[in-house]
């Protein structure tokens, strides 16, 4: 069942992401099956954080289609009215380029399997791809920890590999650059090229870590090979250790826009 469920399975940066934090983890997700939504774990304000993250992903896929986006009617949430305005003034649709907003790109090719939903893919008339990826998150994004994150290592290479879907022919990863942007520091935006180099890199990186998860035996990792960081804020913490843990700080799909 494991083998099978495996070599179904479309990796996605959030899944690479588990795996790498607790095999134990992607276990019970991936291969038991075993979910649960967040709103059942965490306190309100958790909830709420990520409820207008996900109005916010919506607004700004309905402003790059071109579509009235509702607004109008959301009137107890400010917050969000600031952020789509700060999201016109950083990033206004121009006649020239087109916009593909929540998009996912997947990639079937030998043993690798990939997927990724991307926010909103920009291209410009030059055929140039930017890669725009929301963050509602108060914290502001550390560089350093995005430029090696999963995300940029998968969005990036699956552009390259899956691109042509958009393009109709391959994107060369110079033509190629990411940004990471926060309604809620709209003037820190981080933006990261992409090279040949970078790519070779990437690519080795992901086979590499592809062919572990098929290889590795899950059913001889214990608990205790965990950081107990990631334990407590685990929503399977209770399964392993009997208690619950902390669920206020739980990573989850929508939070990291994996799925």
């Amino acid at each position: 069942m494991k083998e099978t469920r495996l070599e179904q399975l479309y990796f996605s940066q959030y899944g690479l992401q588990l795996f790498q934090g607790c095999p134990l983890r992607f276990k019970k997700r991936y291969l038991e099956g075993l979910t649960w939504k967040l709103n059942r774990l965490a306190n309100s304000d958790v909830f709420h954080g990520q409820e207008q993250g996900r109005l916010f992903h919506i607004l700004a896929e309905r402003y790059f289609l071109g579509i009235p986006t509702g607004i109008e009617k959301i009137h107890q949430e400010k917050t969000l009215h600031q952020w789509m305005e700060a999201l016109k003034l950083f990033l206004p649709v121009l006649p020239e380029n087109q916009y593909f907003p929540e998009f996912e790109l997947r990639l079937h090719k030998g043993e690798v399997k990939l997927q990724g939903k991307y926010d909103l893919i920009r291209v410009d008339r030059e055929g140039k791809v930017t890669i725009f990826d929301w963050k509602t998150e108060e914290k502001i994004l550390s560089l350093p920890k995005v430029q090696r994150s999963f995300q940029t290592i998968l969005y990036r290479f699956l552009m390259v590999e899956a691109g042509a879907a958009i393009l109709r022919e391959t994107v060369k990863p110079e033509n190629i650059h990411m940004i990471y942007w926060q309604p809620n520091h709209p003037g820190k935006a981080i933006k990261l090229a992409y090279t040949t180099e970078l790519y070779e890199q990437d690519k080795k990186f992901l086979e590499s870590m592809i062919k572990e998860i098929k290889a590795f035996d899950f059913d001889a990792y214990h608990k205790e090979q965990t950081d107990v960081k990631i334990c407590r804020y685990c929503e399977y913490h209770s399964i392993c250790h009997k208690q619950p843990g902390n669920y206020d700080r739980i990573l989850t799909e929508d939070e990291d826009n994996g799925e």
